[in-house]
């Protein structure tokens, strides 16, 4: 939603929920963005996710159901009429890779890039498999503490080719090759931090596909995460 918002042609790949939940997630997004490459498992009961939030943090609590993603994906993708127009694959969360590790294999056949972000996992921060496909990846974006989670198990700076780490209300920090930088938050009030870690992604995301310089891109992402903490929800 946030990359549409920012001018780029976006699709999602992604189970929707089931029922009653399907038609509101489609009512929302279908404005933005494409979701040809979506299914729903009627079968499967919806994925309930609770987001609590208070002062300046929030933790979503969710009841896992079936898939991430549909069955057919790779099938679905490849055979589409905008196949050749996709540039790049943004994974949302480490589990989904970990359950779908031929999402790389798939976008390196395609000659697409890869972003991923964490998000809060510690099965999937633990997985020993978890090193090998963050280091597979083009971009990858955590938050300081799944960093710091994620160090106990060997990850540097320089595991992937790209790493940023995101710091709330302290900005963010970026990393690639011998580069460092790090760019301070933007000054906004926060109304609520839900989305903002997205946000970020989509920001920053838009500024390395257009091949600005690490600290532009920092700041691109530090400016839509800002737009997200100032409404309710993360969107606006």
């Amino acid at each position: 939603h946030c990359l549409a918002k920012l001018g780029h042609s976006s699709s999602l790949c992604a189970n929707l929920p089931a029922s009653p939940f399907t038609s509101i997630v489609q009512d929302e997004l279908a404005s933005n963005v494409d979701l040809n490459f979506c299914s729903v498992d009627y079968h499967c009961d919806p994925q309930i996710t609770a987001v609590l939030t208070g002062g300046m943090d929030r933790s979503f609590v969710t009841r896992r159901a079936g898939s991430a993603l549909p069955d057919d994906f790779v099938h679905s993708i490849t055979n589409s009429a905008q196949a050749k127009s996709i540039r790049h694959l943004h994974i949302g969360e480490l589990a989904t890779l970990l359950d779908h590790p031929d999402l790389v294999t798939l976008a390196r056949r395609e000659n697409w890039s890869v972003s991923l972000d964490c998000a809060w996992d510690l099965d999937a921060m633990q997985s020993e498999r978890a090193l090998a496909l963050i280091e597979s990846v083009d971009v990858f974006l955590p938050n300081e503490s799944e960093f710091e989670q994620l160090a106990g198990i060997g990850l540097t700076t320089c595991t992937a080719p790209v790493t940023v780490i995101k710091k709330g209300g302290a900005g963010a920090q970026g990393f690639s090759g011998n580069e460092s930088m790090e760019v301070p938050a933007e000054d906004v009030v926060c109304v609520d931090t839900t989305g903002a870690g997205d946000a970020f992604n989509a920001g920053f995301i838009h500024g390395w596909l257009q091949g600005w310089a690490l600290e532009d891109c920092l700041v691109c992402g530090n400016r839509s995460g800002a737009l997200a903490v100032g409404h309710l929800g993360g969107v606006g």
